[in-house]
């Protein structure tokens, strides 16, 4: 964000948008630990960094996604192929799931349901 930035959306003093730099591009390693250093607010610059790919094989010692720690129950890939309307009203979903009869573009939930 430039001064002019600042100014032409009248952010100053906010503690997000409200002062001069750069967005704090950075690379973190598996471990979580930040690999480049910060890029000072008021200039411009490239961030890259060799990654340490021996980093790789112990991190997995901790975390084995598809080993012992694996938990489908818990966080799994999976894609709804439905169709879905641009405009809907809330609700409709779960009617339609529990079978109700739709009338008039309105589902009526049927007695003893």
């Amino acid at each position: 964000m430039s001064a002019g930035g600042v100014a032409a959306h009248k952010t100053e003093g906010n503690p997000v948008f409200g002062h001069i730099g750069g967005g704090h591009s950075a690379v973190y390693g598996p471990d979580g630990r930040r690999l480049t250093k910060p890029i000072p607010a008021d200039e411009e610059g490239f961030v890259y960094v060799d990654l340490p790919m021996d980093m790789l094989i112990s991190m997995r010692h901790f975390a084995d996604p598809v080993g012992h720690y694996s938990r489908p129950e818990l966080l799994w890939l999976g894609v709804d192929a439905r169709e879905k309307k641009h405009v809907r009203r809330e609700g409709d979903e779960a009617a339609a799931d529990k079978g109700d009869t739709k009338v008039n573009g309105t589902y009526v939930v049927e007695s003893g349901k």
